[in-house]
């Protein structure tokens, strides 16, 4: 679900509409009058008798840049929306309009393309209709790459566009976590400053974004903030909470292992309280084919893991790691994991 509102009472564009849509590039605004609050246009216009018709246009839009749309014809035009990329509406005619124009006005919540519903009426004859997108001046951007290694990437108060490159990079903003929001759209992580002071960053090959008083935002899917992720959903059916997992990460940096984890894991209150103070190993298996794979136990995976756990050729916090590191669980988690997680460093 778009972490934007929508406008959810009018129909979305379908993905047919929007492939067939005719795409609008941005030109200089020429007009003095329009260029005191515009930098950009992109227009189309014609005199072919379209009423009651409708188009659909396509322009790329940048995250947190306002945009107006105008639609003009002989009469009101019938209809004006402007909708995302998924096709849900987001904006439509305000009302605000002289007769003949209709105008929808918005801030890009994200950087990629935005899709024009538009129709008109001319009054029955071969008259003028129009479709018009105003881009508003926005800040330049400012470039930041990282290197080959792991890098500290510091944010500017321009829009920054990063591009962290190899290595684990971490993103630094100047303010607590709820002064932001953060979304993902294919693969590019857009930080917004709520407050007005940092502008929008796009940030691509960046794995950790580190805020004011310790909150952190991490996409990676390796290494020990993956593997604490994971061991949350293998032992206890979960998503981590921010404070655990980021005490859990510490834990691992400072050299704890994987498995000395997952024993303290098997001996918190909360696995006694979901599994029992002295759980059966087959009721520990059988737990942890829930956790993970949402089903019951196949009888070969089963008989294996309870002759590992009856023969003491591994012991309970072996088994929740074998489960957590498993191809099936890291499968099931990366599509969520590579949309963020958040945790805490005291």
């Amino acid at each position: 679900m778009p972490a934007y509102p929508t406008l959810d009472h009018l129909d979305d564009l379908t993905p047919a509409e929007m492939d067939w849509a005719r795409q609008l590039d941005f030109m200089p605004v020429t007009d003095p009058g329009l260029a005191e609050f515009y930098g950009r246009t992109a227009r189309f216009g014609t005199s072919d008798p379209y009423a009651g018709l409708d188009d659909v246009f396509a322009f790329y839009g940048t995250a947190g840049i306002g945009y107006t749309v105008q639609s003009g014809s002989w009469y009101d035009p019938f209809l004006l929306r402007v909708h995302d990329d998924l096709g849900n509406a987001i904006a439509a005619d305000d009302g605000s309009g002289e007769a003949g124009y209709d105008y929808a006005a918005f801030v890009a919540p994200y950087s990629g393309w935005y899709y024009v519903n538009a129709s008109w009426d001319q009054g029955g004859g071969a008259t003028h209709a129009s479709v018009n997108v105003y881009e508003e001046y926005g800040r330049p951007a400012n470039g930041i790459n990282g290197t080959g290694g792991h890098d500290l990437l510091y944010g500017t108060t321009a829009d920054d566009i990063v591009d962290g490159g190899a290595g684990i990079d971490t993103f630094v903003v100047g303010g607590l976590r709820e002064e932001y929001a953060v979304t993902v759209r294919q693969g590019a992580v857009t930080v917004t400053d709520l407050l007005g002071l940092e502008g929008s960053d796009i940030l691509r090959n960046v794995e950790r974004i580190s805020f004011d008083g310790g909150d952190y935002i991490s996409y990676e899917t390796s290494g020990y903030p993956a593997e604490a992720y994971r061991l949350y959903q293998a032992a206890f059916d979960r998503t981590p909470d921010p404070e655990g997992l980021g005490f859990w990460i510490g834990q691992m940096s400072h050299g704890a292992s994987l498995h000395q984890v997952g024993q303290a894991f098997v001996d918190s209150p909360e696995f006694r309280a979901l599994h029992g103070q002295t759980p059966a190993h087959a009721e520990i298996v059988t737990a942890f084919y829930a956790n993970v794979l949402d089903r019951a136990p196949d009888p070969d995976g089963f008989s294996f893991w309870l002759h590992a756990l009856d023969s003491g050729m591994a012991d309970a916090a072996s088994v929740l790691t074998g489960f957590s590191e498993s191809a099936e669980n890291q499968a099931q988690l990366i599509g969520k994991m590579q949309t963020g997680y958040e945790f805490v460093i005291g």
